[in-house]
């Protein structure tokens, strides 16, 4: 089972880390692995190499680790990561539902 965790503080997303395999399918084959890694890489792609927001981002296999509390980010730069990082839980919480044996998303608070 995949388990990804948001941490919120002040009721904004300062990181996201997830680890695990959803054993739906086998490697190569399992879609809801697919789709998590996807968003969440896209998600890390989108806020460090198009915002150009120097987060503190860790990515091995079945691993991935996105944090930006200490990270000096604009209010700018910090409204177009909130539209990325909320986006990012409205779909895995659609995947949440559809794959619950699968996947879990916990959210907690810093």
């Amino acid at each position: 089972m995949v388990h990804l965790f948001i941490v919120k503080k002040n009721n904004k997303i300062i990181r996201f880390y997830g680890k695990g395999h959803a054993n739906f399918a086998k490697k190569g084959h399992d879609i809801v692995c697919a789709a998590i890694s996807a968003l969440t890489q896209h998600t890390v792609f989108g806020i460090v190499n198009y915002l150009k927001i120097d987060a503190e981002v860790h990515i091995k296999d079945g691993f991935l680790d996105l944090n930006l509390d200490k990270t000096n980010i604009t209010e700018r730069q910090r409204e177009k990561a909130d539209i990325l990082l909320e986006t990012l839980v409205l779909t895995l919480k659609n995947i949440e539902t559809e794959y619950s044996k699968n996947f879990k998303l916990f959210e907690e608070e810093a």
